[in-house]
């Protein structure tokens, strides 16, 4: 899925909610994952999670970033990996 657009019943009309946007690798590993709120007329930027793999394609990191005219960073996961490929 590349992306898809929630929508909420308000009792009479379907209403946009928010896109969610998926970017992959090419080993089809998910490397961000853009959310945009609707404005009713134009889709904006929210939040952003980017994705980092290592060679054996385990995730080394996950940042999480929030809009406020540029991406901002809010937190990192990193993960390290032993010989086997094991979380560590």
């Amino acid at each position: 899925m590349l992306s898809y657009i929630s929508q909420s019943w308000d009792g009479i009309n379907w209403n946009i909610a928010f896109k969610e946007i998926f970017t992959y690798d090419t080993n089809n590993s998910l490397t961000s994952d853009v959310l945009q709120g609707w404005d009713g007329s134009n889709w904006y930027n929210s939040y952003q999670h980017i994705f980092t793999f290592d060679d054996n394609n385990n995730l080394t990191s996950n940042l999480f970033q929030q809009w406020a005219g540029q991406w901002e960073n809010s937190s990192k996961q990193t993960y390290t990996y032993d010989a086997s490929n094991n979380k560590t």
